[in-house]
């Protein structure tokens, strides 16, 4: 049981991280003029060669980073709670 209150803890962790850096790099992209809710773009970052159009701008990285989060923490909370039973 003990083993599972520590793996809540660092979903919890992760997830409080991801969503603290997601801020940071929202305020990174509206101080430089780049931020958009337009995420998926024909830049090509996960070097899928036979679909290059499922690319992720720059932008979306922040949108990555909140998104993990905001599953991250309700998951290790479950698994704390499941811990407790």
């Amino acid at each position: 049981m003990r083993l599972f209150v520590v793996v809540g803890v660092l979903l919890v962790t992760a997830g409080a991280f991801l969503l603290v850096d997601g801020g940071l790099r929202i305020q990174r992209c509206m101080a430089t003029d780049v931020w958009s809710w337009r995420v998926w773009t024909s830049d090509f970052w996960l070097l899928i060669p036979s679909n290059p159009g499922l690319g992720l701008s720059q932008n979306a990285h922040w949108f990555l980073r909140a998104v993990g989060g905001l599953i991250a923490v309700p998951l290790g909370f479950k698994v704390i709670r499941l811990a407790a039973r």
